[in-house]
């Protein structure tokens, strides 16, 4: 219901007020179509935008990929991203738990010619525990953190 409802506001804004399609509008609509799990609707609508797709975009289609555990169309759209930005590695950390949902696929097939001993970086994480990091390096996902102390427990 929320679906055929997002669906037709977007469609109403180009027909009825004359907005034209903007990027941001269309990642709504690419997120709102493969949360429903019409992750091969979302995907045409990539194709068939009049805007230029980004990144931005495409990760949105691997996350609800993720979230609906299609690897085969995340393993695509992942090569699609790091075609366009071959130094972020969200994708490749996207789709490895993608792989371990699965668990029957090796996360290290993704690298596709990055150097196996790469340094894959990705941003700290901040949130209500602490401030978390982690790398990939060949094989190997290094985890480190700080939790705030307001969130520990003393034994007394």
């Amino acid at each position: 219901m929320f679906v055929d409802e997002g669906i037709h506001c977007y469609a109403s804004m180009n027909t009825v007020y004359m907005i034209s399609e903007k990027l941001e509008k269309c990642t709504w609509m690419v997120d709102l179509l493969g949360s429903a799990g019409h992750l091969h609707k979302a995907k045409n609508m990539i194709k068939l935008m009049l805007c230029n797709p980004d990144v931005v975009v495409w990760m949105t289609l691997l996350h609800t990929c993720r979230i609906h555990g299609n690897v085969e169309m995340g393993e695509d759209i992942a090569k699609g991203v790091l075609k366009l930005e071959p130094e972020n590695s969200a994708d490749f950390l996207l789709l490895s738990n993608m792989y371990a949902a699965a668990a029957n696929r090796d996360p290290m097939r993704m690298l596709n010619g990055r150097q196996s001993k790469e340094v894959l970086k990705k941003q700290p994480i901040t949130c209500g525990l602490g401030s978390f990091s982690f790398w990939v390096s060949g094989v190997h996902l290094h985890l480190f953190g700080i939790v705030h102390a307001t969130c520990l427990h003393e034994n007394s």
